[in-house]
């Protein structure tokens, strides 16, 4: 990727955890937000047409790899996924994996590119259980060549991160008599960011603080601006604070001194939102959305409370009874536990090994 993003983050997280077990080659259009550590990059610049894909088979070739695994395959990362032709012009010997990060597809002939995914490869591995059920209904001879995988955390938790940095810039300090809320991820309008505004205004609580942990940056994103006016109105300005993009040791120094996560996902939460696993990986509770996409896992732990995506003021009324009963956030705590192993990178590199290491 050409600009730091949560893609860019997980490649470079997966690819040096992999490096542990197996030589591996990270092959990409632009490093500037890759790291060099234990992984050979490789780059081939610019957009990647049928030539670029061409270049790339050859040099797989030439290097002798066991396994090619896509990552980022779909319509919206890679130039149209032409990156899908690379199974057709390598050799049988080199075992095929495709890895859905996404469910983003041209308008026009969808069930013809999903044959295209599916058939094309040997393995295929889903992070959302919706997606991989909604796979079976029209490929259902294919199932066993596909997986699901929850999405594990970009944002590990650390033992020593700038908390006093963290505290004087955002929060203004650290009361413990305060309940602190935090929001991670995009700060797009498809977020649902003005519904926690929202919340916060009409509870109108002196204990709560809310911190928007994202890439704010009013002076280029008219969206970001209207936040900025819709904070003021609201007169939420010493209650509420935006960040610029942070690495993740500054990510994980916030989520630490969180009490708990909002997450207000317009489809419903699902494995496959990293920021949810973020909060998980800290044992922070979490109140978010659900729909017919959230997996039972989810729903079923009670470290978690869920509204109806379709009712988002719901929203309040769980806030609100935390505000009443703060003592409940440590139960939910205990609970958020649990659902560690669907996240961990442990589980996560072994089940990807077993993939890998059946191609020998």
């Amino acid at each position: 990727m050409g600009y730091p993003c949560g893609a860019a983050d997980f490649v470079d997280n997966f690819s040096t955890k992999l490096s542990k077990h197996h030589q591996v080659s990270l092959i990409t259009s632009n490093t500037n937000s890759i790291k060099k550590d234990t992984v050979e990059v490789k780059i081939f610049n610019g957009k990647w047409n049928f030539f670029k894909i061409r270049e790339i088979a050859e040099w797989i070739k030439r290097e002798n790899f066991d396994v090619v695994d896509i990552q980022y395959e779909s319509f919206m990362y890679a130039n149209s996924g032409l990156i899908l032709l690379l199974p057709l012009m390598l050799p049988k010997k080199i075992k095929k994996i495709l890895t859905l990060h996404s469910e983003t597809l041209p308008k026009l002939s969808q069930k013809f590119w999903r044959l295209i995914q599916y058939t094309l490869f040997q393995e295929v591995i889903f992070y959302s259980e919706n997606f991989m059920k909604k796979a079976l209904v029209s490929f259902s001879v294919m199932k066993p060549k596909f997986h699901l995988s929850p999405f594990p955390s970009n944002i590990t938790q650390l033992e020593e991160t700038p908390l006093k940095k963290i505290l004087r810039q955002s929060f203004k300090g650290h009361d413990p008599s305060l309940i602190y809320l935090s929001y991670f991820g995009h700060l797009s309008s498809n977020r649902g960011v003005e519904d926690i505004l929202k919340a916060m205004k009409e509870i109108n609580s002196e204990k709560l603080r809310l911190i928007l942990i994202g890439q704010f940056t009013p002076e280029t994103n008219a969206y970001h601006r209207e936040l900025n006016l819709l904070v003021k109105n609201m007169e939420l300005e010493k209650v509420v604070t935006f960040t610029e993009r942070l690495d993740e040791k500054e990510v994980s120094a916030i989520l630490q001194i969180s009490d708990l996560g909002i997450l207000p996902f317009e489809e419903g939460a699902s494995f496959k939102n990293g920021s949810l696993a973020a909060y998980v990986s800290h044992q922070v509770p979490v109140i978010t959305s659900k729909s017919s996409t959230t997996e039972k896992a989810l729903l079923e732990n009670k470290g978690i409370k869920f509204y109806d995506h379709k009712s988002p003021q719901d929203m309040n009324g769980l806030l609100s009874g935390i505000v009443k009963d703060p003592s409940q956030l440590e139960s939910m705590k205990d609970q958020i536990k649990e659902l560690n192993e669907n996240y961990s990178w442990e589980n996560y590199i072994k089940n990807r090994m077993n993939l890998y290491e059946s191609a020998r």
